[in-house]
């Protein structure tokens, strides 16, 4: 019964907008009670805790101290709304301490990755559906927002959300020996590529390379030790994909791109940026002027964004800006050791799980430096859920000869 709710909780978190909500309470708020009734009562007492908790542990300190500092400087109108967002986005939280405490057995963790690996192809799928990308122009309205809003805007928390989580996809296809599930999660990956490609979101589709390449790699070492031809091969397939890119990915795409810099067609004139990344340069420029104000502390949770009726369209500013230079040290030193965790996963059982994580955490750092999608609670609860799942392999890791 607990896998299976559990498997529910990571099915519903990036579809909350599309599903209805149990009437009168919030239905992320009764997933939050079960979750911390789960805890209570399901702790695994083998269960080892990972080496980003210490630093996770001091970051959720600062962040709590952040929102109890905004409540001084807010006004009292503001004051419930505040609280509110701030519930939102904290309350996921619980799903790394139950994924990372809770699991008891392999199998039971081996059940949910394979349920997270499902959610996040249906995701590219419903990004994909919602997309297009025909035609050799690029418009707002062929951008997809997948289940995290309407038209196009939240296609840069789609194409966040599956540039961060599709390394898994990647390192499992290229990783398991299970072949028809190594063939349903290919389709998967298709799926994710192209759904994050009709998001039309740049940042997201430069973070999808990045991270491409880089779990790719770490596959293909492993797979040397093992199978020299298959690594080959999969090498030459990559190589070849990056030599005829223009021939897979669609004109539109290439056109988005090519929309970044424009020509205003004056022989002396400089070329300026496009209306949507000089606002993004703009919101980045504002929110370090917020954080040199109060460069040790920030000025509090959210305070930056009631400031500019916007956020400052990346996570690291606006850390920064609401908890000063103390909290982008502790986010700094959690991924890091994120990075370590997955890393000694890398020629053990859980080899998918480790190459997957540091793709993901390559993808991630890209991912928020354009947007905030650590700050979005549509997103963040799957991020946690992973955490949780990553920091429980440590319990399970055997290390192969």
């Amino acid at each position: 019964m607990k896998k299976l709710f559990l498997a529910a909780y990571i099915l519903y978190l990036p579809f909350q907008l599309k599903l209805p909500q149990i009437p009168v309470i919030n239905t992320l708020n009764i997933f939050f009670i079960l979750l911390c009734v789960i805890f209570i009562i399901g702790h695994n007492p083998k269960a080892i805790r990972a080496k980003f908790e210490a630093p996770l542990l001091i970051f959720l300190g600062l962040w709590a101290m952040s929102f109890v500092h905004a409540l001084f400087y807010i006004g009292d109108f503001w004051k419930l709304e505040l609280a509110v967002n701030f519930k939102r986005i904290i309350t996921p939280v619980m799903g790394y301490f139950v994924f990372s405490r809770c699991i008891k057995t392999e199998k039971e963790l081996n059940f949910l990755f394979h349920i997270f690996l499902f959610t996040v192809a249906l995701v590219g799928l419903h990004t994909l559906r919602g997309g297009m990308l025909a035609g050799p122009h690029f418009a707002d309205f062929k951008r997809s927002s997948g289940p995290f809003g309407v038209d196009w805007k939240g296609s840069d928390i789609a194409g966040g959300f599956l540039a961060t989580f599709t390394p898994y996809l990647l390192a499992f296809t290229l990783l398991s020996k299970n072949k028809k599930l190594k063939l349903l999660t290919a389709i998967g990956l298709i799926f994710c590529v192209m759904g994050t490609l009709a998001t039309y979101s740049r940042g997201s589709i430069l973070a999808l390379g990045i991270a491409s390449i880089i779990t790719a790699l770490l596959t293909i070492k492993q797979l040397l030790k093992t199978s020299k031809i298959t690594a080959i091969a999969i090498l030459l397939v990559f190589f070849a994909l990056a030599i005829k890119w223009q021939a897979w990915v669609p004109e539109s795409i290439i056109h988005r791109a090519e929309e970044t810099v424009q020509e205003d067609g004056g022989l002396y004139d400089a070329p300026e940026l496009d209306q949507s990344t000089q606002g993004r340069i703009n919101a980045w420029k504002t929110g370090m002027e917020i954080f040199k104000t109060n460069p040790l502390i920030g000025v509090g949770f959210k305070i930056p964004e009631y400031m500019l009726s916007y956020d400052t369209h990346s996570a690291y500013i606006q850390i920064l800006a609401e908890m000063g230079i103390f909290a982008i040290l502790a986010f700094s030193w959690f991924l890091l050791n994120i990075l370590r965790q997955a890393g000694a996963l890398l020629n053990t059982k859980f080899s998918v799980i480790g190459s997957g994580a540091i793709g993901f955490i390559a993808a991630f750092l890209i991912v928020n430096m354009f947007y905030s999608n650590f700050f979005r609670d549509t997103v963040v609860g799957t991020f946690w859920v992973m955490l949780g799942i990553l920091a429980s392999c440590k319990s399970y890791a055997i290390q192969q000869e």
